[in-house]
């Protein structure tokens, strides 16, 4: 369902990471597998991204390893 992506390499604060899904990508996936709106996600990554809020609106219990805002 999540077709292979070409993951974008980003560099924070002298740390490497790579970003692979966006929240819109994420969520059309959970919708598409049934999962419904009051489900808790939690995602791995640490930290909370602003392209992850596609995902927060449509599932707001969403969090990362850091607490978030």
């Amino acid at each position: 369902m999540l077709a292979e992506t070409s993951c974008k390499l980003l560099e924070s604060g002298g740390h490497n990471k790579r970003w692979c899904y966006n929240g819109e990508r994420i969520r059309e996936f959970l919708k598409k597998i049934g999962f419904h709106e009051d489900t808790t996600v939690y995602l791995t990554q640490a930290g909370w991204h602003t392209s992850l809020n596609a995902l927060r609106n449509v599932f707001p219990n969403t969090f990362t390893k850091v607490c978030n805002t």
